[in-house]
């Protein structure tokens, strides 16, 4: 569903001083490019090219559980080498007082037990034709939808999500009162618990919900 999203996502980046790309931005294991090689290499592109279409702005990649393949790592860092405007972060970035993250800790259960969890996704092999067929049987009848409206309900989830960060426990993350996450596939906007609110854009999937979220940072 990229092409749908495109001229929305663009409309976001124009007057943008700060970029954040939530992770599982592309997915290795599903990607139909017939190799490893090249998926990688249409990361790679399709990277340079945002970076380059948007000069204005500090571009931030979050990385997810679907893209944080070691390859991956070695394309960012070369990225971050070749572009100022340019960075990443494994698991959050914090700016004033936002907080951004994947969200992947959830099903993780921890920071301790996010690489390990993240490793289950790290695959040169990719899907076979057949297995794409079941996914796209499991999409129309959006079991996609379901399942994570069933285990990933709004306030239950943020609230999770404050005890795995353990957002309050940690010095640096004393400023924090916004947190921007994904990965559930729930669409989550402004919703309050305690001083903090949390947001989350959904997800650019098939008969799912999904729009860019933007957000300003005083002093910018």
């Amino acid at each position: 569903m990229a092409e749908r999203w495109r001229s929305a996502l663009e409309a976001a980046c124009q007057d943008s001083q700060l970029i954040v790309l939530g992770g599982d931005i592309f997915d290795f294991r599903w990607a139909n490019l017939g190799s490893h090689a090249a998926t990688l290499g249409a990361v790679q592109h399709w990277l340079v090219e945002f970076i380059t279409s948007n000069p204005h702005a500090r571009i931030v990649y979050v990385m997810g559980n679907h893209d944080s393949h070691p390859d991956m790592l070695g394309v960012l860092d070369q990225l971050t080498y070749r572009h100022a405007q340019f960075l990443w972060r494994a698991d959050s970035y914090v700016i004033a007082d936002c907080l951004f993250c994947h969200g992947d800790i959830i099903d993780a259960g921890g920071t301790a037990q996010l690489e390990n969890y993240r490793r289950k996704f790290h695959h040169h092999k990719q899907a076979s034709r057949t297995a794409h067929n079941f996914y796209d049987l499991a999409v129309a009848m959006r079991l996609h939808r379901t399942i994570p409206q069933l285990f990933h309900r709004p306030r239950a989830t943020c609230e999770r999500l404050i005890e795995l960060l353990q957002l309050r426990s940690q010095p640096e993350f004393a400023h924090v009162r916004r947190i921007f996450f994904g990965h559930t596939h729930v669409p989550i906007y402004e919703l309050p618990i305690g001083s903090l609110e949390f947001f989350s854009p959904g997800a650019a999937l098939k008969h799912l919900n999904f729009a860019p979220i933007t957000f300003e940072i005083a002093g910018w």
